[in-house]
């Protein structure tokens, strides 16, 4: 670079290139010298085609830097929206079906929660994502397979899971069972907490019951969580509007190319995020699109 910069064509070429007449050089120089030599330049010297190098080399210091950015900032690849917005959780007597849907019910996901480890929370996401056909014939088979074994039902409708928790023994999840919208940020929706619902995890026929969980769980009961909790599929609450707005068109502006489509979700303040202790037994389990962060304030 040092080389580039300091072209001279009238005494010693390139910056104090040591092939040129007269010219004392220096390691800069020869540096630059190895990659034309690997470019396929030659040095005898001919300006135009150092130009052109000249130009070459910014391009690739730029690139450098973006990637050098990219490596510190605080980007990481999680999808821009969280498409799934309907739950329906069937059980039986092993597990707990969780059937995700997005807005308009046009594609479905599936998570597989171990109900007969009372220790241990033990999660598996089905990577196939189903069309209403094959969600059906999957249930369908679901429910043929455990008819003997427990059965197969319906237990519960929700907008979204806040996540799980462990007092003494066993694991609950903590579901959104109501919803309303109370907000918009231009196109995203913002939802206020009207109704939840605890489930508890670990089948009854197992479940060793500690003399203290009832407290601990009617501590968590007497928590109101319609009063001032929000939170939305599609925007980042954790940050504010600003910051959301200059992030997101910096890292538009890093690129030249116009047809190329970037879908970025930055990770949450999570100071901010209420569930953070919630989510924290899933996150390892389960794609982000998962996650739901949940805000509290007035």
């Amino acid at each position: 670079e040092m080389g580039i910069r300091c072209i001279d064509s009238s005494v010693a070429g390139l910056g104090g290139c040591p092939y040129a007449k007269g010219a004392t050089g220096n390691v800069a120089t020869e540096d630059v010298l190895y990659l034309l030599h690997g470019l396929g330049y030659e040095t005898g010297i001919d300006l135009n085609r150092l130009i052109d190098v000249s130009q070459f080399i910014t391009n690739i210091l730029k690139r450098d830097n973006m990637s050098k950015r990219k490596m510190t900032s605080k980007i990481v690849e999680f999808p821009l929206l969280n498409p799934w917005q309907h739950f329906t959780i069937y059980g039986t007597h092993n597990r707990y079906i969780v059937v995700a849907m997005n807005k308009n019910r046009s594609k479905c996901r599936i998570l597989k929660i171990d109900r007969m480890d009372q220790k241990e929370l033990t999660i598996t996401e089905d990577q196939h994502e189903y069309s209403h056909v094959e969600l059906r014939q999957l249930l369908g088979t679901i429910e043929v397979s455990n008819s003997r074994v427990g059965g197969f039902s319906k237990t519960i409708h929700c907008y979204g899971i806040i996540g799980f928790i462990k007092f003494l023994e066993g694991y609950y999840m903590i579901v959104i069972t109501r919803r309303s919208q109370v907000a918009r940020i231009g196109y995203h929706r913002i939802y206020k907490i009207e109704e939840t619902a605890m489930l508890t995890i670990t089948n009854e026929d197992i479940k060793k019951i500690h003399p203290d969980e009832s407290k601990y769980l009617r501590a968590l009961q007497n928590l109101d969580l319609t009063n001032g909790f929000y939170f939305s599929y599609t925007y980042d609450l954790t940050h504010t509007l600003q910051y959301n707005f200059i992030e997101q068109n910096r890292e538009k502006n890093n690129f030249n190319n116009e047809n190329l489509c970037w879908g970025t979700r930055y990770q949450p303040t999570w100071k901010y995020v209420w569930n953070e202790y919630l989510v924290e037994p899933i996150r390892s389990q389960v794609h982000p699109r998962w996650l739901l962060f949940i805000i509290n304030g007035i």
